[in-house]
């Protein structure tokens, strides 16, 4: 028994040790993958960096970026210093594990607390703002002090605080 632990505790001690196994290419394709998707939304956009895209986490990965050479930017997702990954109103920036997971596909909470890694789109608030005015309308017009009304309505107006606090922060 004890020569079985020894045998299973040198294949875990090689599987994480062993440069070749496929647990360092996950790790190193997640860092491509995230300075892909940064490439993808934020350098080859057709959104103005200058005026649209907007909220602290947007002005963080600025300044970080910014301050560098272009050629080392793929070095600070690969070294972990840097990430990205997409939502529905932009990105988020944060390199840990999001403590903001929402049970929605739009993140509520990181709107209204104003979160430090979020990046945020001036043509997706927009647009998101436009469809929520419409959805309280309709439920206005059928279902005027339903839970689903007022549930729409505190939305729309997490989404335009956010629109007035986050022209503070433009990149």
């Amino acid at each position: 028994m004890h020569y079985a632990a020894l045998l299973t505790g040198a294949r875990i001690h090689n599987l994480v040790f062993d440069k070749e196994c496929f647990t360092h290419e996950g790790s190193a394709a997640k860092s491509e993958s995230s300075f892909l998707a940064y490439s993808l939304a934020l350098l080859f956009s057709d959104e103005d960096l200058i005026g649209e895209v907007r909220g602290r986490g947007a002005a963080r990965m600025q300044q970080m970026v910014s301050s560098r050479p272009k050629e080392e930017t793929p070095k600070l997702f690969r070294d972990g210093k840097l990430a990205y990954r997409e939502t529905v109103l932009g990105g988020c920036i944060a390199v840990e594990d999001c403590n903001h997971t929402p049970l929605e596909p739009i993140p509520w909470d990181c709107i209204e607390k104003n979160c430090t890694n979020a990046v945020v789109f001036g043509k997706r608030l927009g647009l998101l703002i436009k469809t929520q005015e419409s959805v309280v309308a309709t439920l206005a017009s059928t279902e005027a002090g339903s839970v689903e009304h007022r549930l729409e309505a505190d939305h729309l107006q997490v989404l335009l605080k956010a629109r007035k606090r986050l022209t503070e922060y433009v990149v």
